[in-house]
């Protein structure tokens, strides 16, 4: 910032901030990253526009964003035009605090190993639906857990009656997502 400063830029500049998602240490009695639950998914992310009105107020909103928003909210803030087939939402409305959200759910997509191992999870602000598909070597699972009330993703409540409601909503969502992840992707051999 000082240095924006020292350049006499610092009042036309956007800064955001994130970084890589974090490492379970041990939370769910896991190592590594790679798995969607919030310690390896969550990453941080701040972003100071000095035209905005909220500029220093250190304001936190709940939104669910993820990295595929980062390249649209920069073209938005360069005053280019979205293309239309980018997945990625800008995050603008909600920095200038026009708007509270700008998606309803949020895809996480975890493919690793050569034999295309996957996960596929979507988020919303109150719940977080993961599928695993596995194939022939295990029968595939879901897993469903209440954000609100179960931050850390302790307690699975796929099978609580009182969430069938949630369940669907998110596999409506989840099968959305999927098919247009099938639509879009690049095969690799």
């Amino acid at each position: 910032v000082e240095e924006l400063e020292r350049q006499d830029i610092a009042d036309n500049t956007v800064i955001i901030f994130t970084s890589d998602n974090g490492f379970f240490n041990g939370s769910h009695g896991m190592g590594s990253k790679v798995l969607p639950y919030e310690e390896g998914a969550r990453v941080p992310l701040i972003i100071y526009d000095p035209r905005s009105k909220s500029k220093g107020k250190g304001r936190r909103v709940p939104s669910v964003t993820g990295n595929v928003d980062m390249a649209a909210t920069i073209l938005d803030v360069a005053g280019v035009e979205l293309p239309a087939n980018m997945d990625g939402k800008s995050l603008l409305p909600i920095v200038q605090g026009k708007a509270k959200t700008v998606r309803e759910a949020l895809p996480v997509f975890n493919v690793w190993g050569t034999q295309g191992t996957t996960c596929m999870t979507i988020v919303t602000e109150t719940h977080k639906y993961l599928y695993w598909p596995y194939g022939e070597e295990f029968e595939p699972s879901e897993e469903l857990f209440d954000l609100k009330n179960d931050p850390y993703e302790l307690k699975n409540v796929i099978a609580d009656k009182s969430q069938a409601k949630v369940l669907k909503q998110m596999r409506n969502l989840f099968h959305t997502q999927l098919t247009h992840w099938k639509e879009e992707t690049v095969t690799h051999n």
